[in-house]
């Protein structure tokens, strides 16, 4: 085989790959993590703790399944009035378009940054996660809830391409 039908080989399996990626991509499943609104007394101490530099240790949310496809295995860590702190906490198969009922999701320290994380699987078993960071606006005593990000596992992605 000459070398230029081995180049021109290489870049018709690099094309397919990258084909097989943007397939995946537009078919895959997303959750989003969604405000709930919150009762008075909690905006203001959600506000208090702002101002003296503290993140909630939970925050009002709801999962929506906003992929084309359903997210398999959610799970989280949520804060409930019967655990002292966290727990996780499978949500099972979220179908595309639904909805969980409201439940208190517990932020999660990843090196020095915090975020509202949730895992889950795609049909064909690929690790997926949806995650919002959540910073201090210490001028504004408030906290920000950043846009929506998802990544895929690499190692299930090139698994499931391959």
């Amino acid at each position: 085989m000459s070398e230029a039908t081995r180049q021109q080989a290489d870049a018709g399996a690099r094309m397919a790959k990258e084909m097989a990626n943007t397939g995946y991509d537009a078919f895959r499943p997303i959750v989003d993590i969604v405000e709930m609104p919150m009762e008075a007394a909690e905006t203001l101490k959600r506000a208090f703790e702002a101002k003296e530099s503290k993140l909630p240790g939970d925050l009002p949310r709801e999962l929506h399944s906003i992929g084309v496809r359903p997210a398999v295995a959610a799970s989280s860590f949520i804060v409930t009035p019967s655990h002292d702190g966290q727990q996780p906490w499978n949500f099972g198969t979220i179908a595309r378009g639904d909805r969980t009922s409201k439940f208190r999701l517990s932020p999660q320290q990843i090196g020095d940054r915090v975020f509202l994380v949730v895992h889950y699987k795609d049909i064909y078993g690929g690790d997926i996660g949806s995650s919002r960071e959540v910073t201090l606006d210490k001028e504004r005593h408030s906290r920000r809830v950043h846009p929506l990000e998802t990544r895929i596992s690499k190692i299930s992605k090139e698994r499931e391409l391959s």
